[in-house]
């Protein structure tokens, strides 16, 4: 079934970013290019991500949108990290 939009304006949106890379990569190339696009894992995720996503999968606190501008914690993470590097 082909979604229909009710307002041309909604146009706008589409396609959407991964529509578009996908768009581009049906077109002859012009050069050689490597598809950094979309990536997929070539290993299964540790046991200890999965069993801290599981034993945390029922905490309301985590059934939200993500702040706007990121977390507190991950941002200061994310500064520590460059710091170090």
């Amino acid at each position: 079934m082909k979604f229909q939009l009710e307002s041309s304006k909604l146009e706008f949106f589409r396609p959407d970013a991964f529509g578009f890379i996908n768009g581009l990569k049906k077109e002859p190339p012009k050069q050689k290019m490597i598809n950094l696009s979309i990536g997929a894992p070539n290993r299964p995720t540790p046991k200890w991500i999965v069993e801290v996503m599981k034993e945390n999968l029922s905490n309301p606190a985590y059934h939200t949108y993500p702040p706007q501008h990121g977390a507190p914690e991950l941002l200061e993470g994310v500064a520590d990290w460059y710091k170090k590097r």
